[in-house]
């Protein structure tokens, strides 16, 4: 169980280094193959810099760290499991952008390494037989809500707070 936040930290850091520059270099061809969608998800990483990715992460890291020590500490081990295939959800769709998209993705790599992890410690904790599967199911639906309501709000924080820096910078030079 105390492996996920490494896990996690090093899909991060692999995302974090190359997705910026990754999206600026395939923008024009992301809206040419996918124009619908594309409208809808490009202007959310528009202010998007590596400070501010590495800002979010890091929220994110504190957060899945604190959850499973807490999992762990009071053997909450459906709460776990629930946190556990809301990452795989993140992992499972960084997959799918990389079969729609036909093409290396900065975070591939990792995606396939916490997807195996998380599959392996799922099915670990289940042989143990310490999973209440419909406890899970609940924590599951309740861990993938949380992180897509955080996510949206670190990145908007994070976004606006290297924004303001940035401008602040220009302004001073």
């Amino acid at each position: 169980m105390l492996l996920l936040p490494a896990v996690f930290l090093i899909h991060e850091i692999e995302e974090g280094l190359f997705l910026v520059s990754w999206l600026r270099r395939n923008e024009a061809e992301i809206e040419r193959r996918f124009p619908r969608l594309s409208k809808r998800l490009l202007p959310y990483f528009q202010g998007f810099t590596t400070r501010g990715f590495a800002f979010a992460a890091l929220e994110e890291l504190i957060l899945i760290s604190l959850f499973t020590l807490i999992a762990v500490r009071f053997g909450l081990y459906a709460f776990w499991a629930g946190l556990l295939v809301g990452i795989f959800a993140h992992f499972l769709i960084h997959l799918a952008q990389f079969f729609f998209l036909r093409r290396y993705i900065p975070f591939i790599i990792t995606s396939g390494i916490g997807l195996i992890y998380c599959f392996f410690a799922l099915r670990e904790l289940s042989q143990h037989g310490d999973l209440v599967w419909h406890h899970v199911l609940l924590w599951a639906l309740a861990s993938i809500v949380f992180i897509i309501l955080n996510l949206k709000f670190v990145h908007s924080l994070a976004s606006h707070l290297f924004r303001r820096a940035e401008d602040h910078a220009r302004r001073l030079m």
